[in-house]
């Protein structure tokens, strides 16, 4: 606890929570979790269900003691469902109307390059920074009231942003 301020949902499960704020760019509304530390200081096992505004509805499992390390996110939309494999491996397929997956094509994403190199850009003025602090801000709202949900065991309302 005194090197992270939390366990695997603040380690790896922060960027699959940043990731899936970003792709949809919704606001987490409430949130319910369960957690299990398995005898240790912080949480190793979280199960989060999120509301976004709007009603939107993610479901997140982190797992912090299995045999491999592998992320994959599904996102299911109302007319397609969009899957990351793995994260970092730099494929997403999509499937539109059917049942035949397609692999998204590299020129039809956006285009970013890597996160220190813009921020040194950014701070001379020459980019746009890629990841605002409010995507930050916004994962860790989120975490702590996953944090307070399954502390208390009920529904965890997420703070907005200001």
């Amino acid at each position: 606890m005194a090197l992270s301020c939390g366990g695997q949902l603040n380690d790896s499960g922060s960027h699959l929570l940043d990731i899936v704020l970003w792709m949809t760019g919704l606001a987490p509304k409430r949130v319910f979790s369960i957690e299990n530390n398995l005898d240790a200081e912080v949480d190793i096992l979280s199960a989060l269900s999120v509301e976004f505004d709007g009603g939107a509805l993610c479901n997140l499992s982190v797992v912090g003691h299995a045999v491999n390390f592998f992320e994959h996110i599904t996102i299911f939309c109302e007319k397609a469902t969009y899957f990351i494999p793995g994260i970092g491996s730099g494929e997403i397929y999509q499937w539109v109307g059917g049942e035949k997956r397609t692999a998204v094509a590299g020129d039809d994403l956006p285009v970013f390059g890597h996160p220190d190199a813009n921020f040194i850009a950014a701070i001379r003025g020459e980019q746009e920074v890629q990841a605002p602090p409010e995507c930050g801000v916004q994962v860790i709202r989120l975490t702590e009231a996953a944090w307070e949900s399954a502390r208390t065991g009920l529904p965890v309302d997420v703070p907005p942003l200001a």
